[in-house]
């Protein structure tokens, strides 16, 4: 569902936008909060800026309010449906009369709840005593969702810029320790550090580009399986650049190269001079042979993969560490390394744009995909495509 925001909401709150069905067949009211099956709650309902709504619901909010919730909005004045009329506007007129009353004014009590009419939304909040939930406590690039369930707080936040963010948001919540929880690798640890200041917990955030966390604040310590660092993101230290060569080899022999390409350095393959590579679209799996002094006997231990366009996935020694679609571009290697010599084998995906772009410029027989509607154009710049690198290892010690 979309709509507009008006009145525009003040930073430091989350909204959803919900139908009339929901609010008729789901929705309920609990300790004065807006309720949802699923866990979702909200202190304040924005009404659209309509002088039109259905008598079924605006009897649902009639409800609703005098059961604690809290509606902002003008005050409705008939049906913007036939069905029934005219007796649907005068069902309209008696209960947004007993909402509303017959004079407007900022606030007006129905029984346990309340009808607002501020222009304003931050009034609003600051009337219902709702201070911001979550503050990045600066300009930042992220959106943010809250959602709680029996003795857990659950935030979802996501850096939806292009550069790595540092920064130590407030959450509205005391007294709970803060957990993350990783989506990508599936693992939870302890926030260590993290400060409480009346109400507000501060926790400090580290996030790559595109990099989301869920942050958890619970009771519980999620078990003696939850990792702990002293500090919450620390530093993960370079123990060696694996170099090369590099030999790649394409897996499609019908419009890549028949054999294994070596490469003395890792580069960006939409920049290649022969076209079978610049404009190859597939999968291209990287090998190359490293030494190690010595094993890292440090409890975590990364392959950091530097830049892959777009996809890839990683072997060490033969042994799975898993795929890697997004930034920080790295995968946990722990105990799959060993003294002496070391094989990784990086198998990378790219974009199909790269061979559509070839097409393009070739006769319709000669081509090798086929789409109904494609903008690929002759002269056009290939995407950057493959294992762009550095590749190395790394430890948090």
């Amino acid at each position: 569902m979309t709509g507009e925001r008006n009145p525009e909401l003040p930073a430091g709150y989350s909204y959803d936008y919900i139908n009339a069905e929901v609010i008729m067949t789901r929705m309920a009211v609990k300790d004065g909060r807006f309720v949802l099956p699923d866990g979702m709650t909200y202190r304040l309902m924005v009404l659209p800026p309509l002088k039109t709504i259905r008598p079924e619901v605006l009897e649902k909010l009639a409800a609703l309010v005098k059961e604690g919730g809290v509606i902002l909005g003008p005050k409705p004045e008939k049906s913007p449906s036939l069905e029934g009329y005219p007796k649907c506007d005068e069902q309209v007129k008696h209960v947004a009369d007993e909402l509303w009353g017959a004079s407007i004014a900022d606030t007006r009590a129905i029984e346990k709840g309340w009808v607002l009419t501020y222009t304003d939304l931050q009034q609003a909040m600051d009337f219902i005593k709702v201070p911001a939930d979550f503050n990045p406590e600066g300009k930042y690039p992220v959106v943010w969702t809250h959602r709680t369930k029996p003795g857990m707080e659950i935030y979802f936040v996501s850096n939806q810029g292009k550069e790595k963010l540092v920064f130590m948001p407030s959450f509205r919540i005391a007294g709970k320790q803060p957990q993350l929880w990783d989506a990508v690798t599936g693992k939870i640890r302890l926030l260590k550090e993290f400060k409480f200041e009346g109400d507000r917990t501060f926790v400090p955030l580290t996030m790559e580009p595109g990099q989301s966390w869920f942050i958890i604040f619970s009771d519980q310590k999620s078990g003696t399986s939850a990792e702990s660092f002293e500090s919450n993101f620390p530093e993960k230290e370079t123990i060696m650049e694996v170099k090369g060569p590099w030999k790649v080899d394409f897996v499609n022999k019908k419009i890549g190269p028949d054999q294994p390409v070596v490469f003395e350095k890792l580069i960006d393959l939409g920049k290649n001079a022969a076209d079978n590579i610049r404009f190859y679209s597939g999968t291209m799996v990287y090998t190359a042979d490293f030494d190690l002094a010595q094993v890292p006997d440090s409890k975590h231990v990364y392959i950091d993969l530097g830049e892959v366009k777009v996809i890839a996935h990683v072997k060490i020694n033969g042994q799975e560490a898993g795929g890697i679609w997004m930034y920080p571009w790295t995968a946990e290697v722990t105990g799959m390394l060993k003294k002496g010599n070391n094989t990784v084998e990086i198998e990378v995906a790219n974009l199909w744009r790269n061979r559509m772009i070839l097409d393009s410029q070739l006769p319709e027989k000669e081509r090798y995909t086929w789409t109904i509607v494609s903008d690929a154009r002759l002269g056009e710049t290939p995407p950057a495509s493959g294992l762009m690198g550095p590749v190395t290892i790394k430890e948090i010690k």
